[in-house]
């Protein structure tokens, strides 16, 4: 009769166990209890599961997905030119006629600086703004000069006008262009259904302009290498751009309106 009691007690525990199973899991999971007890009086105690609970305790994990919300897809391509550089420097000395020859001393930006071999593009399917982070380091550090950190040590520069670049490189001076840069690129909210939420940063909203979450930066060795050079008579890797993409910050959250 004890038993009896105390079978009829588990199976109601059980089957609301099989419940809570069912509604989260694909499988069915038992855990069963055997126990000894006591009746007194017609009343039925369970000695073990009284003086010792964390003996017959059963822990279910319970899982859960959550779908579609609010949240934030990050899509960012990058594009890329050849990314070729050659310096020249200009005359050189002709043993058969004893004379030097050759002119044009500088890096060629005519063939390499014209826009499409050093240009890198970055276009943001996010429905985010971000941030493309732009750098460059010479792998090595010392690959073009004896000492780097000279005023004519080479180094790569970024400008977002191809024209200005190409006239800095051909000075041998930069002014506007900068060994570092950062764009902000926008998420297109021109698709969005009227009542949709989007994020925009700036202190106007241009989201909805389809060439604002795309964004284009020109790059080129700038400096004087060294004379000496003759591990570099033919194109091979000397350096590595860096772009960084990032989520942009003080983004503001706006409402897509008629």
């Amino acid at each position: 009769m004890k038993r009896k009691i105390l079978a009829i007690a588990l199976s109601l525990a059980l089957a609301t166990t099989c419940v809570l199973t069912l509604s989260t899991t694909a499988n069915a999971l038992t855990n069963t209890y055997e126990d000894t007890g006591s009746a007194s009086g017609g009343t039925a105690t369970q000695d073990k599961l009284a003086t010792d609970p964390d003996a017959n305790k059963t822990e279910i994990d319970v899982q859960a997905q959550v779908t579609g919300g609010s949240e934030i897809i990050y899509y960012v391509t990058i594009e890329w030119g050849a990314m070729k550089f050659a310096y020249n420097y200009g005359k050189t000395w002709n043993p058969s006629t004893h004379t030097y020859t050759g002119t044009g001393t500088g890096w060629n930006t005519a063939t390499y600086v014209e826009g499409t071999n050093n240009k890198i593009k970055v276009t943001n399917d996010s429905n985010f703004p971000v941030s493309a982070n732009f750098s460059y380091e010479n792998d090595p550090a010392d690959i073009f000069n004896a000492t780097p950190t000279s005023a004519t040590a080479v180094k790569g520069v970024f400008n977002d006008n191809n024209t200005t670049l190409a006239t800095e490189v051909t000075a041998n001076t930069a002014t506007t262009s900068t060994e570092t840069r950062t764009m902000d690129l926008q998420m297109y909210s021109g698709a969005l259904t009227n009542g949709e939420q989007y994020y925009y940063t700036g202190s106007s909203d241009t989201s909805g302009t389809e060439t604002n979450r795309i964004g284009t930066m020109y790059f080129s060795l700038i400096g004087t290498p060294d004379p000496n050079l003759t591990t570099l008579a033919t194109m091979q890797n000397v350096g590595k751009i860096t772009v960084a993409i990032e989520a942009a910050t003080g983004a503001t959250q706006a409402t897509k309106t008629p």
